[in-house]
């Protein structure tokens, strides 16, 4: 993360929070986000495959995100969150500006007013109070970073991804296995981590256990591409299933 990525998302809070009615000066302070975004992305290079493609990525989401929030809708005046006494719009510009913030950090919508009807599993009855809940959590942390050394002991102990060779070269079998290892420790890190956010959040007295749904979707629900992206895949990342 660069200079120019750091530029472009504090304009775009600043533009969001401002809430511009003209579609000119939408259109002008969208373009100057986008244009600083893909002036990083012609810029920078890590050197490492996954980590250009990690930041690809992320840069990627800023320039839809910046054409939908500053383009596209105008989120102080039609988006709401359950906690809001007064129109977001009506707020002080810092307090909007934090408003903001916390709207582009809950792409899944939860809590908020444009979250896709079914896009979500819902905390489980069970864990809905604050113990429970830590305590199932404390447990997926557990099972899952058994998953995620699995799947990294297996990558590490294959010569052909060490050596950053294609995953065809041994097979189809082992093709097969090597993609499984991948997505494993992927679908493991990140419900690791999803796992130590939501108990600290909750422990803190900060959330309640129904704002932090499991992040990936049943796979039984995976029976069609967009059922699979829509919701399990991208569970973590989408609000529209």
């Amino acid at each position: 993360m660069d200079v120019l990525f750091l530029a472009a998302r504090v304009l775009f809070l600043i533009f969001a929070a401002i809430n511009l009615k003209s579609m000119s000066w939408r259109l002008i302070s969208c373009s100057i986000v986008v244009a600083l975004l893909a002036a990083d992305m012609m810029v920078t290079c890590t050197g490492s495959r996954a980590a250009d493609y990690a930041f690809g990525a992320i840069l990627g989401a800023g320039v839809l995100q910046s054409v939908r929030f500053l383009l596209l809708v105008r989120p102080l005046e039609e988006y709401r969150h359950e906690s809001d006494k007064v129109p977001a719009y009506q707020l002080p510009f810092i307090q909007r500006l934090f408003w903001i913030l916390k709207l582009i950090c809950s792409p899944r919508g939860i809590g908020w007013s444009f979250k896709a009807e079914n896009s979500v599993i819902p905390v489980d009855p069970r864990h809905r109070t604050r113990a429970s809940f830590i305590a199932s959590r404390l447990r997926w942390l557990l099972s899952h970073y058994l998953l995620f050394d699995a799947a990294t002991l297996y990558i590490r102990c294959n010569p052909a991804l060490l050596s950053g060779a294609s995953v065809t070269s041994q097979g189809y079998i082992m093709q097969c296995l090597n993609l499984a290892a991948s997505f494993c420790q992927f679908y493991a890190i990140l419900t690791c981590i999803h796992c130590v956010s939501a108990v600290l959040a909750v422990g803190a007295n900060l959330d309640e256990p129904q704002a932090w749904p499991q992040p990936f979707g049943h796979l039984e629900d995976a029976y069609t591409i967009r059922k699979f992206w829509g919701c399990v895949g991208t569970q973590t990342i989408c609000d529209a299933g």
